[in-house]
């Protein structure tokens, strides 16, 4: 050996030799941690994380996993379910949540940066364009299928961790362990910690956005599943092929789900709802809208480059704000059925269809 370093940030042993290559042995915070002594029988622990480092926009999303986990504990049996890890902020707020398949002796976990991804529109219905959706091989069998489009990634949507400081939560078995650690920018980002804080601060506005106006859909889909399947049992019993049939309440649950789709495409197109991501026939609604701002403030989306690394633009928070005006006019029209529209149908139809549940 020509020389042994140990790096002060991540605890790196470098060795370097005599003309045989540079060797390093990754993170010994752990090591530091029991020194010549084990963990007492009987015992788990947390180990203290070392920093963690949030690289450049370009080393995202193909960037290998460190060498070692960033968290690591050891427990003296194998838990009764899965481990649970928290990623929480300064304030506490949880950013992740993970399951860990652990056992006993020493366990470790990897973060990606990432934090939870929003709620999605899960649609029920049938859309008159495809009354043979359902039949189709990817959604034979659910109850329940999403919208798709080109260019939509399975992190789009996701914000990712700024610099500063956070806990690291485990628990296992209804006990819990807590530590400390940092999140560090990579220097070969010319954006300032602010800057960066900023980017994330926008892409969860985002991600709240998106998760608001999934929540609504969903529920709208909700109901008009029961309005489709009470317009689908009235046309059986009347023997007739056309859900139009059986008059008067026909026509009840046809102008409900009317009032109901009326508000929901405030939200989500009439292309969007077929979940083919070759459309692009229409302009988008709310929710699409959201999905590639999102991208656009944070990882990207096809030929989005994503903003990770920089601070949002005056026109991305404006057609946030914009968005955010549609999403409140959505809502007042969502309560309006909650509240008034759907009880009326009930109380108006009872005892001639099933009550429409609105929670």
């Amino acid at each position: 050996m020509s020389w042994i370093n140990v790096e002060k940030r991540f605890h790196d042993v470098d060795v370097s030799t005599y003309g045989r290559g540079l060797y390093i042995l990754p993170d010994i915070s752990t090591l530091e941690q029991t020194g010549s002594t084990e963990v007492p029988a009987g015992t788990a622990k947390l180990f203290k994380p070392g920093p963690v480092f949030r690289k450049a926009r370009s080393a995202f999303p193909t960037a290998a996993e460190p060498a070692r986990p960033q968290f690591q504990f050891v427990l003296p049996t194998a838990p009764t379910g899965p481990a649970q890890l928290e990623i929480l902020d300064a304030a506490g707020k949880e950013v992740r949540k993970m399951e860990i398949t652990a056992h006993a002796g020493l366990n470790g976990a990897y973060w990606d940066l990432l934090y939870d991804g929003p709620k999605l529109v899960e649609l029920r219905t049938t859309p008159p364009e495809n009354p043979h959706i359902w039949e189709e091989p990817r959604f034979q069998g659910k109850e329940i299928r999403t919208i798709t489009h080109w260019g939509i990634t399975g992190t789009t949507g996701i914000p990712m961790a700024a610099p500063g400081n956070y806990q690291v939560k485990l628990t296992v078995d209804g006990q819990s362990y807590t530590q400390p650690f940092e999140v560090l920018k990579d220097p070969a980002v010319e954006a300032s910690t602010e800057v960066l804080r900023a980017s994330t601060a926008a892409q969860l506005r985002a991600r709240a956005d998106i998760t608001a106006t999934s929540e609504m859909v969903n529920t709208m889909e909700k109901w008009r599943k029961q309005v489709e399947d009470a317009q689908k049992n009235g046309a059986s019993a009347a023997g007739a092929t056309s859900v139009n049939a059986g008059g008067a309440t026909a026509a009840e649950l046809n102008a409900l789900n009317g009032s109901i789709l009326k508000v929901e495409r405030q939200l989500v197109s009439e292309d969007s709802v077929l979940s083919d991501d070759k459309y692009f026939p229409s302009a988008y609604k709310v929710y699409m809208n959201l999905i590639w701002l999102s991208g656009g403030l944070g990882q990207g989306a096809s030929d989005e480059a994503g903003g990770l690394d920089d601070a949002p633009t005056t026109q991305q928070l404006a057609t946030l704000a914009h968005l955010e005006a549609q999403i409140a006019s959505a809502k007042a029209g969502f309560e309006q059925l909650k509240t008034t529209t759907i009880p009326a149908f009930n109380k108006r139809m009872q005892g001639k269809v099933q009550a429409i549940a609105v929670e």
